[in-house]
């Protein structure tokens, strides 16, 4: 089984910061589930938390963007570990492999690669109005985090999908162990 993930973070430190939401769909083969989420403050109290912790123990790939970052606060925050021999795809590794000189930010890509328009944390920060402070991750209500979270995972499986074409699944994950 695959399970493509993301997160949201306050910031960039595992240990003095705390993820926010967590997006993720599986694929048994079948192609990917519609993606589901939980405010992870909330994660003892939530199915959909249970959920997440059964596929993110059974998947034999793991996949996202930047995805060592995702599994490293994971570990930390839920003393998850995934489990022994499971495989890693990362569309930033991917990105940077075919195009070693650009920029592999998500949302550029997404542009670039998908020729899609995305919501950027700025549209998220500044949605509160003109002329105020922007609001810091954790101040973003959780109606507007969970939907941004959720894209980036179809972000990524979008990548991962685009990518797969020129790439084969051995090439790609023998790229994640270079």
């Amino acid at each position: 089984m695959k399970l493509f993930f993301d997160i949201e973070t306050t910031g960039l430190n595992v240990t003095k910061d705390t993820i926010k939401c967590v997006s993720w769909s599986i694929d048994n083969g079948k192609g990917f589930e519609p993606i589901q989420s939980f405010e992870a403050q909330n994660i003892f109290y939530q199915s959909s938390a249970n959920e997440f912790r059964e596929d993110y123990l059974k998947a034999d790939v793991i996949g996202g963007h930047n995805v060592s970052f995702d599994i490293k606060f994971i570990k930390h925050h839920f003393n998850l570990e995934p489990k022994e021999g499971c495989e890693f795809i990362d569309t930033k590794i991917i990105y940077k492999y075919i195009n070693p000189h650009e920029s592999a930010r998500l949302k550029d890509l997404a542009e670039k690669e998908l020729k899609i328009t995305v919501t950027r944390l700025k549209d998220l920060q500044g949605k509160q109005g003109k002329g105020k402070k922007k609001l810091k991750l954790n101040e973003i209500p959780m109606t507007d985090l969970i939907p941004y979270c959720e894209q980036d995972v179809d972000l990524c499986i979008r990548l991962y999908k685009k990518y797969k074409q020129h790439l084969s699944l051995d090439k790609i994950i023998e790229l994640m162990k270079a």
